[in-house]
């Protein structure tokens, strides 16, 4: 990415409607798009496929917003050839590069050398985003000095800067608060080269005292996409009267706060985690409220076995960590298949004990001394998640998944451990359904143990009970007989 000479400065209000509010449409996500549709089938998702569902969406959606973020690597040369974003909805450019990481399909971000900022603009671009990464236990700097570089070639070239900080855990492990990283986040980097202009109080920000500008998310040549929306508790964010300060318009994009007791009741459920709030926003003088809660965090391991069909456990694991997510989880975990030791110990270092959920997808079959070395000293339930059996009735098996998972429960009741189960594949709905619950503190009941142990029988009931080579049991039938002995 390169920058030209000065240019003049750009004004926000161009990704605003002429009423000068932002109904801004992001359809600038990549692998996790990819993950999301391969829950919902069984052959590979194709570059093809993900481009030819954002062209569709650009073109039904855009006459609705007053922007549109498109991402380089799928879909922006496209989306500009052939005109797919309606007339009167500004196009903001993709100007980070995901690379995986750390159990995460965006584990690191950098600016995206391989975008042109003069050559968007030509094309019709408004505005540039960077999607930057907030780890409390990582250095500053890097992220600083990324978005003041990121500024300045978007002012340069007469382009909006949009930053989008995300919250995530800390690489270390351990506790951390993802509310506290919101808030560290928009005080670290809302004022990276934010224009002088009068603040809310009729000052320049600059000029504000220190713990006047801690109330002040400065929002000027760079505009602050929020992680997710999420809004701090006042006490938590320390600000007087849970208030979030913004800039007057025309720069300005409104209040965010949260009322008190008297102005609305937030509804809790029993469980702490995943306790409901009410965010009130008020734009404009008016006031919406929306339902938000806790992001629950989800350690995710899928464990296969090589001697099965491990393209089709892989993308039926891709899946079901793209459900999670899309039902409000926070997933970490190793992203590929544990098969082997190193893969396990590897694994083992994602099971800190401090996520909310463990959940272990038995992608495919696999023996039960993965589950000895991940879980046996784990305080709470592993939720063993099982799929069905993909392949044709008469073929061999193709991942064997819910054996996997009930020789993992055998072991781990045996060796002392909690174990609940969900039996079925991503799309289903009843699966949707229990792992929402899951996250809501509600796991799926534990089955009863067997009180009494019938006597073991002799060697001689064993010879009588199993048929001779060759010959049929009474009670089968021929077409399940030969699956059996297939």
């Amino acid at each position: 990415m390169t920058s030209p000479g000065v240019a003049p400065t750009p004004d926000p209000s161009v990704l605003a409607r002429p009423s000068g509010g932002y109904a801004m449409l992001a359809i600038d996500q990549r692998e996790a798009m990819r993950a999301m549709f391969a829950r919902h089938q069984a052959e590979p998702v194709s570059d093809e496929q993900v481009t030819a569902f954002k062209l569709a969406a650009a073109r039904i959606l855009t006459p609705y917003a007053s922007a549109v973020l498109v991402d380089r690597q799928f879909a922006w040369d496209r989306v500009v050839a052939e005109s797919a974003v309606a007339p009167g909805c500004a196009l903001i450019a993709a100007a980070d590069e995901f690379r995986p990481a750390h159990g995460e399909l965006v584990g690191e971000v950098s600016i995206d050398r391989a975008v042109d900022p003069q050559r968007v603009k030509q094309q019709g671009a408004k505005a540039l985003k960077l999607l930057v990464l907030y780890r409390p236990d990582t250095p500053a700097k890097p992220r600083i000095e990324m978005v003041e570089e990121f500024v300045d070639i978007c002012r340069s070239t007469g382009l909006v800067s949009i930053i989008e900080p995300v919250s995530r855990a800390p690489l270390g492990g351990g506790d951390w608060d993802w509310d506290a990283g919101v808030l560290a986040a928009a005080e670290e980097l809302g004022d990276r080269g934010a224009l002088p202009r009068p603040g809310r109080a009729g000052r320049d920000p600059q000029t504000l005292r220190g713990d006047q500008r801690g109330r002040l998310l400065a929002v000027g040549g760079a505009l602050v996409r929020g992680a997710r929306g999420r809004v701090p508790h006042r006490r938590r964010a320390g600000l007087r009267r849970g208030r979030v300060g913004l800039p007057r318009r025309p720069r300005g994009v409104g209040v965010v706060h949260r009322r008190g007791r008297r102005g609305a009741r937030a509804r809790r459920g029993g469980d702490r985690t995943a306790a409901a709030a009410v965010r009130h926003r008020r734009l404009r003088g008016r006031e919406v409220s929306e339902a938000v809660s806790r992001i629950p965090r989800v350690t995710v391991v899928a464990t296969a076995r090589p001697t099965f069909v491990t393209d089709v456990a892989r993308q039926r694991a891709d899946a079901a960590r793209a459900l999670l997510a899309e039902l409000g989880a926070d997933v970490t975990g190793p992203e590929e298949l544990v098969m082997t030791p190193d893969d396990v110990e590897t694994a083992a270092t994602h099971i800190d004990g401090t996520a909310d959920l463990v959940v272990n997808v038995c992608a495919s079959f696999s023996d039960a001394s993965p589950a000895l070395r991940l879980y046996r000293d784990l305080d709470r339930p592993v939720l063993l998640w099982a799929f069905r059996e993909p392949g044709p009735v008469g073929d061999r098996l193709w991942l064997n998944s819910l054996c996997g998972a009930n020789l993992f429960g055998h072991a781990l009741v045996r060796a002392g451990g909690q174990v609940r189960l969900v039996y079925g594949d991503p799309d289903e709905p009843h699966v949707a359904d229990t792992l929402r619950s899951a996250l809501a503190g509600d796991l799926p009941p534990a089955p009863p143990l067997p009180q009494r142990q019938l006597p073991r029988a002799g060697a001689r009931s064993a010879r009588s009970a199993t048929p001779r080579p060759g010959s049929r049991p009474a009670s089968t039938t021929p077409t399940c007989w030969s699956r059996c002995s297939a």
